[in-house]
């Protein structure tokens, strides 16, 4: 870009293990360059060192050359005429350096963290957008080169606005580049710090003006918002689905609850869901929040419409601890969940192929397992068709009386 360059290598070298003695070891680094020269830095008590990166991209966009790079500290470096500029965004901090998009394709992107790699791998620049988030602390105008304070974390006078709540390191999951406003999941935290009130709602957005630095809460009944898995279900997606900016009574935008007429259906969720066909780990389908209710009409329903039959658990399985079932000849088994207090309670179907052993030939205490590897894929997939099968009837509103409440932390 310019007179700049991302200068990238790799370093072998071996090092002493415990366990496996001298190993060899490889660590990627990335210098930027300046008219062939090393950019270096001038630390607080004057002296220089060259920098030496763990991440480096160009920003293609920028009105003029620049390079963000990061390893626990974030930089922008920029061509500005015949020199260079150096901007540290964050110092080095006891957590990972990152980036993500505000507004890549309308809505926020996946966040991306820093790390120490072995080796260099995917593309070297960052385009899709106008606003970049940095570490948790900044936000970039990449048309400009502008940057803003954005902290969502906040601090204890952020928590009296909130009323209790703490979007902590979350994810921005909504952008507004009109109001220049920004949100992320936040929990109650009442219960730590004394602001707000556990009777309150367990969940709420937790909004940043980024003008002002100021934030505000909307919180929300996660039932009616389909929030059974914080960290799985608020996705950006999920978010616009259930918060939108208007303007309030004094005519200020702000983030505030989609009126529904009626709520989502529950959906289910798939675990370990075959990734190739020699994946051999088994798949599990997730009804979330349910609880032991649950488990019969889903039995009757596998039962008619897969024509799925009954079989006695294995010799080593406690009674009652799970149902078990074989469709078309495969060995599938539902069973409850229960959850902590906070975390929503669930019923699985799961690819279940028994492990059964026997004595070794010509021994009389080594035994031998079974491992079946065709037939929990071929299981696996099954699992994949009954849980697709059972999210049709989901969505045109089968069961959802047999979902639960998920239960609230302690006061």
């Amino acid at each position: 870009m310019g007179d700049l360059v991302i200068e990238g290598a790799v370093r072998t070298g071996t090092s002493f293990n415990l366990n496996y003695g001298r190993v060899k070891q490889s660590t990627a680094g990335f210098r930027v360059l300046h008219k062939g020269q090393p950019v270096t830095w001038r630390d607080e008590k004057g002296g220089t060192s060259e920098l030496v990166f763990w991440e480096a991209w160009t920003l293609p966009d920028a009105p003029r050359p620049a390079v963000l790079a990061a390893n626990r500290a974030t930089y922008l470096i920029t061509q500005e005429g015949g020199a260079h500029r150096i901007q540290l965004l964050r110092g080095a901090y006891h957590d990972n350096a990152s980036w993500q998009w505000l507004d890549a394709g309308g809505r926020a992107g996946e966040r991306y963290k820093v790390y120490l790699r072995d080796q260099i791998s995917g593309p070297r620049e960052l385009r899709g957008g106008n606003a970049l988030a940095l570490s948790g602390n900044t936000l970039l105008d990449v048309r400009t080169l502008q940057t803003r304070p954005m902290n969502l974390a906040g601090d204890f006078e952020q928590l009296k606005l909130t009323n209790g709540y703490s979007a902590g390191d979350n994810a921005a999951i909504l952008y507004s580049a009109s109001a220049l406003q920004v949100a992320a999941l936040g929990a109650n935290q009442a219960g730590t710090f004394a602001v707000g009130s556990r009777s309150n709602p367990d969940f709420a957005m937790v909004v940043l003006d980024i003008p002002t630095g100021n934030q505000y809460a909307v919180p929300f009944d996660r039932h009616a918002a389909r929030l059974a898995d914080p960290q799985e279900d608020a996705t950006p997606a999920w978010a616009a689905r259930h918060f939108e900016w208007r303007p309030d009574a004094q005519g200020r935008m702000r983030l505030q609850l989609r009126v529904l007429t009626q709520p989502e259906p529950w959906l289910g969720r798939f675990r370990d869901r075959p990734r190739s066909d020699t994946d051999t780990r088994s798949t599990r389908y997730l009804l979330m929040p349910a609880d032991e209710r649950m488990i019969e009409p889903l039995v009757a329903l596998i039962e008619r419409d897969f024509g799925g039959k009954r079989v006695p658990l294995t010799r080593d399985e406690p009674a009652g601890s799970k149902i078990r079932l074989e469709v078309n000849g495969l060995p599938i088994s539902i069973r409850r969940h229960s959850a902590e207090p906070g975390s929503a309670p669930f019923v699985e179907v799961a690819t279940d192929v028994p492990v059964t052993s026997k004595l070794a030939p010509g021994s009389s205490w080594k035994l031998e397992f079974s491992y079946e590897p065709d037939k929990i894929r071929a299981t696996n997939q099954q699992v994949v068709n009954l849980g697709e099968h059972i999210d049709r009837l989901l969505a045109q509103g089968q069961l959802q009386s047999f979902f639960t409440t998920i239960p609230k932390k302690p006061e």
